[in-house]
């Protein structure tokens, strides 16, 4: 049983992650400011999970998580999500995006935690110069949301080649599922299909 932390982890992406994590008998600590996640995600695995509410960029906050709960790996999927509201507020993604990273990292560093995963985005490619587009694609990020992934995933990078970290980046695209917040195609085509 290994000791992990999913920041983000009552969003959509996380709270798959918590569920998945803790059915393999993982012992779970889901991290979220429940700002934009929906708490109901991961009420029915209260009693398997440790739900903590907090904010990514408080250092000192996710430090304490961190030592308490004896964190041996972490998901970082803790961010501002998407390109839109990273254009209304761009200071505040970038204090989420990066300084959030940055706290992780520094929480991996002081505590010795070795493995990292970090949920980048293929919104770091910008528009493609090519397709298929593979991890070898030139990333052209422009929107906030975009760019701090792209820095976050590069700090990730820094910090492996300085402290020897296990940090690893998955650039998702056009994730969907079960309890998916909003609508988008593949959503679309499958509430269309059901409805007939």
């Amino acid at each position: 049983m290994t000791n992990v932390l999913v920041t983000g982890g009552a969003g959509f992406l996380g709270s798959h992650l918590v569920r998945a994590l803790a059915q393999r008998g993982d012992r779970v600590v889901a991290f979220d400011n429940f700002l934009t996640a929906n708490p109901a995600n991961l009420e029915d695995l209260r009693d398997r999970v440790e739900v903590v509410s907090g904010d990514i960029t408080d250092l000192s906050h996710v430090l304490r998580v961190v030592k308490e709960h004896r964190i041996e790996r972490i998901i970082h999927a803790a961010a501002i999500s998407s390109a839109l509201p990273s254009i209304a507020k761009p200071a505040l993604t970038v204090r989420v995006n990066v300084e959030g990273t940055i706290n992780v990292l520094e929480a991996m560093r002081l505590f010795d935690i070795r493995r990292c995963l970090h949920i980048s985005s293929e919104e770091t490619y910008g528009n493609f110069e090519r397709e298929p587009a593979d991890e070898e694609h030139p990333q052209n990020a422009f929107a906030p949301y975009a760019v701090t992934k792209m820095a976050a995933e590069r700090l990730g990078r820094g910090y492996r080649q300085i402290f020897g970290l296990d940090v690893i980046s998955v650039r998702t695209s056009w994730v969907y599922g079960a309890g998916l917040p909003r609508s988008r195609p593949p959503k679309s085509f499958i509430e269309n299909a059901l409805a007939g």
